[in-house]
């Protein structure tokens, strides 16, 4: 009877590792050709590779004394921080809206990046704006805040804006295991994880639309934002953060852990350090109930570093 037993078991959990299997093939070639079909139907600038809404944006007086880089976040573009970057320009400061490494094109662009790589293309727009200007000023969101707190403790700028940095990703109680665990067991078998416009963290429903960003996620890209989450938040990086420093985040992002930007703040090494909480947005704040007082307070403290 109990050698029955275990013949029944053994026979359930081999029809189980098959089904799974078969489950979990089917899955990945349907999420490969709905990538394909996302890079063959995704409306671009002018018939050129590039996505609309990532268009790398440099306005303002090239000439003037300041000038700001801007970062976007993970699989984001330029639109990701609204009516800012025109705002900037309109008060005499050069603005420059990046594209990251593997942005704006295709998500297997984005899956070909590492750590180094998105940051090599953070420092070379830096280094290309300080040697044409007096003052440079860096804005990063999510990911892109993450790489600004890189850069700020690698060369000197005037002063440094964060928001809602992707220190850590926000911990939701459905997970079970932390998302960064998730993202460790998951990537060698299964490259792509659906996005979308559901996943689009802002509270303002009607901003989603206004928001670029892939809707296929390269779980090595994933990867690649857990190590420069990492390394953003080290001590070796944060103790080297002497700018002066803005800190932006929402304690309802449920995409960036807004803890760990606390327990960021607490570590730079800047004497001259703000920490600004916001209660109604969620992760895209330019975009959310709360972006006028997102706009006033970056905008002030570039004036008051001037």
């Amino acid at each position: 009877m109990k050698k029955a037993m275990r013949n029944l078991h053994l026979r359930r959990l081999i029809i189980g590792v098959i089904l799974g299997t078969v489950g979990l093939a089917v899955y990945n070639l349907v999420a490969m050709l709905a990538e394909r079909y996302e890079e063959r139907h995704t409306p671009r600038i002018d018939g050129s590779v590039f996505a609309v809404g990532s268009e790398v944006l440099d306005l303002g007086d090239r000439d003037a004394a300041g000038a700001v880089l801007m970062v976007h976040g993970f699989i984001g573009g330029s639109d990701n921080f609204g009516p800012l970057p025109e705002r900037l320009a309109e008060q005499g400061l050069r603005v420059r809206a990046m594209r990251l490494p593997g942005h704006g094109t295709t998500p297997r662009d984005f899956a070909a990046q590492t750590p180094e790589s998105l940051l090599a293309g953070v420092m070379k727009e830096l280094q290309d704006l300080k040697a044409e200007h007096q003052q440079v000023y860096l804005v990063g969101h999510s990911m892109g805040g993450a790489l600004v707190a890189q850069a700020a403790s690698m060369e000197d700028v005037s002063g440094a804006v964060l928001v809602a940095p992707a220190f850590g990703v926000a911990h939701q109680w459905f997970y079970g295991l932390k998302a960064e665990t998730w993202t460790q067991i998951l990537a060698p078998i299964v490259p792509w994880v659906y996005k979308g416009d559901l996943f689009k963290q802002v509270n303002l429903k009607e901003s989603k639309s206004q928001i670029y960003s892939y809707r296929w996620v390269p779980t090595k890209g994933l990867l690649c934002l857990q190590n420069v989450s990492a390394k953003a938040k080290s001590d070796e990086t944060l103790i080297n953060v002497k700018c002066p420093l803005l800190l932006i985040h929402s304690r309802g992002d449920v995409a960036a852990a807004y803890e760990h930007s606390e327990q960021a703040f607490a570590k730079v090494a800047a004497e001259d350090k703000r920490m600004v909480t916001l209660d109604r947005s969620n992760h895209h704040v330019f975009w959310d109930f709360e972006r006028e007082q997102v706009y006033a307070e970056i905008e002030a403290f570039i004036e008051v570093n001037r």
